[in-house]
């Protein structure tokens, strides 16, 4: 995640039901105040999962404000001491 607040302390719970190729919303956050490029993440049921990092937002920001339909697909999830990662493959629509 690049901007707080961060995940939900429900994160955890909401990963563990997550399934690689699962398809994920992403949606921007112009007015975010951390990051004017912020796109968050949410699963299928629209609970927030985090924000797509703040060093590769900026190309996708861009081509959402422009129109284009972008989403991500759960690829693969880790985890390291109290952390959950997850891994997402970025498409878009035609």
């Amino acid at each position: 995640a690049c901007c707080p607040p961060g995940p939900p302390a429900s994160f955890g719970i909401l990963a563990q039901k997550l399934r690689e190729g699962d398809r994920l919303t992403l949606l921007r956050e112009p007015d975010n105040r951390y990051d004017r490029y912020a796109i968050v993440v949410k699963d299928g049921a629209g609970n927030k999962l985090g924000y797509i990092p703040r060093k590769n937002n900026i190309v996708l920001a861009n081509l959402m404000d422009a129109g284009k339909s972008i989403y991500a697909t759960l690829t693969g999830k880790s985890s390291a001491y109290s952390s959950v990662n997850l891994s997402i493959g970025i498409f878009m629509e035609e």
